[in-house]
């Protein structure tokens, strides 16, 4: 209502589909407004009458009006399109219940779950086909897979029936190899595909080469107590040598000393973590508990102890990592040298990197000095009698007067002097 809310005012609509509106519970009314009221609202009610139907296009139109206000003149002011969608279908739709199927090659077959969504009136029929992924044919002899022979027939769901389980064996049917995994498509189609999913066939379970999962072996095992009243979260990841299926992953957290519990440092010592289908499995995530207690470092296990689904086997050897859990002072950090040893040339010089490694709280200050030590790797390849031999274990010391010449003479390679 613009220009004015002075009054009451009585506004009359109607619903009109080329001279038929039956699918609403009302086809008319009206929208009362208020003194100063500038804002009405039509309620529309649609019927479900179980009839097959495509999109259906309504107009909603203004009647007329009373209470001193008139209608506006612009056609597009006073008719409003509206369309009632293709979703009253009594008989349903059908699709598959995921868009990706997983088997396994040791299950001698895929089971491939097919759902009926929308309405159960009556039979309701299709045809379902396997595919070479990425082709848009509907004939499935046209482009079967590869690997596979045909697998093509007429599925029909019974009235009331919601679901159904379909079944393709391997074998006769389908050829695989035993080292190799294989990919293909399933359709549900008519006149045109009406769904898909991806099957993944996997030899995950195969003895000579089975799906494994280890802990990351080069993760950061040093843990920082927190404060006293605070928490501290770290993570630890799993590796998969495939992403394929779903596999639970049991972990326990246990102390390496006797005289400590995991529990008195850790909020939990033991869960689990569940990998998807074509994803990296999450972390495992431990909390760290800080206290007013003086300790030492701690060392603690984590341990993956099993894996369940598609996934089975533990890589050994891979499956542990001894966690240290250092004091809250540390917080400070420790200082250390980023590599073992430098090699520069005589009267040059070298950069070398000092690193903070574990906590940067504050101010920290670190003396550097060098010593000198004599290199005890030289291998005489022969020694005269009464010469002077190269430092080793076997030889001594090479004389302070020795020059790089004397102590070529009994290198292997020059270059080592």
């Amino acid at each position: 209502r613009v220009g004015g809310g002075f009054g009451v005012v009585n506004l009359m609509w109607n619903i009109s589909k080329n001279g038929e509106a039956n699918d609403f519970e009302y086809v008319s009314g009206f929208v009362n407004f208020e003194q100063n009221a500038t804002q009405g609202s039509i309620v529309l009610h649609s019927l479900n009458d179980e009839i097959p139907e495509i999109n259906e296009t309504f107009y909603v139109t203004l009647d007329a009006v009373s209470g001193g206000t008139n209608l506006a003149t612009s056609v597009t002011d006073t008719n409003a399109m509206f369309v009632i969608e293709e979703n009253d279908n009594p008989y349903g739709n059908l699709k598959f219940a995921f868009s990706e199927t997983i088997g396994l090659l040791s299950d001698g077959g895929v089971t491939i779950d097919i759902i009926r969504e929308g309405g159960l009136f009556g039979e309701l029929s299709t045809t379902f086909g396997t595919f070479q992924l990425a082709t848009s044919c509907l004939n499935d002899l046209a482009c079967c897979p590869r690997e596979f022979a045909c697998f093509n027939r007429t599925i029909t769901f019974e009235e009331n029936q919601a679901s159904m389980q379909l079944r393709i064996p391997f074998g006769s049917q389908f050829f695989l190899q035993t080292d190799q995994d294989k990919t293909f498509e399933a359709r549900l189609l008519n006149e045109k595909v009406i769904d898909t999913t991806t099957v993944h066939i996997t030899t995950c379970r195969v003895a000579s080469n089975p799906c494994r999962v280890s802990l990351n072996q080069e993760a950061n095992t040093h843990l920082l107590e927190p404060e006293a009243g605070e928490s501290g979260q770290y993570s630890f990841y799993i590796n998969r040598t495939k992403l394929f299926g779903r596999t639970t992953i049991q972990w326990v957290l246990s102390s390496l000393d006797e005289a400590f519990d995991a529990s008195t440092e850790f909020i939990s010592t033991r869960g689990s973590v569940s990998c998807e289908h074509n994803r990296e499995c999450p972390p495992i995530t431990l909390t760290v508990k800080g206290d007013n207690t003086e300790e030492i470092s701690r060392n603690f296990s984590l341990l993956l102890t099993s894996a369940i689904g598609e996934t089975r086997h533990i890589e050994a050897g891979a499956e542990r990592l001894t966690l240290t859990v250092l004091p809250s002072d540390y917080f400070h950090g420790l200082v250390g040298f980023s590599v073992d040893s430098v090699s520069i040339l005589e009267g040059a010089s070298a950069e070398i990197q000092l690193t903070r490694n574990f906590g940067l709280t504050g101010d920290v200050s670190v003396t550097v000095m060098s010593t000198a030590y004599a290199r005890d790797s030289f291998v005489p390849s022969s020694v005269a009698p009464g010469s002077a031999a190269p430092h080793s274990p076997q030889y001594g010391q090479i004389p302070p007067t020795a020059t790089a010449e004397d102590c070529a003479e009994y290198c292997i390679e020059a270059e080592s002097c």
